[in-house]
């Protein structure tokens, strides 16, 4: 008996609307924008840590760091899984992830070593807003002042 195997990614499962799961995540739009504040629970215990106090764009101060079990962070960039599904970059940093650099080329190790808080590929559903919002620096150069 000779049979053929047939591999199905996920992504390429028609839904009911009859676009594929991949379709249908690529036309979700990223819910939180870049510079938002977040708190996402972290799954490394309890206890306070406060990493800084930062100021929103209307001037409202923020701690920023673990929170019992919780961290206050920055969305810093945005990308997508292997099925389209929006995620997120959510940093410490007040300056934009260079998603651009390459791994471990001085502008990312620069970037990484300065923060104290770095998560990647993080979902929106594990995310809750603040309710603040702060404009980003544009480059690492740019936050450092040179």
């Amino acid at each position: 008996m000779n049979e053929k195997t047939h591999l199905i990614f996920m992504s390429d499962l028609l839904e009911e609307n009859g676009k594929t799961v991949m379709e249908n995540n690529l036309e979700k739009e990223h819910k939180y924008p870049i510079g938002e504040i977040v708190e996402v629970t972290m799954g490394f215990g309890i206890g306070w840590s406060c990493d800084g106090i930062v100021k929103d764009d209307e001037g409202k101060e923020i701690c920023l760091g673990l929170k019992e079990g919780t961290v206050v962070l920055y969305v810093v960039d945005h990308q997508r899984d292997c099925d389209g599904t929006p995620l997120y970059s959510l940093s410490d940093l007040k300056c934009k992830y260079p998603s651009y650099a390459k791994t471990f080329s001085e502008e990312w190790k620069c970037y990484r070593s300065f923060c104290n808080h770095f998560y990647h590929g993080i979902g929106e559903e594990d995310l809750k807003p603040v309710g603040h919002r702060i404009t980003l620096y544009n480059t690492f150069q740019e936050y450092m002042g040179f």
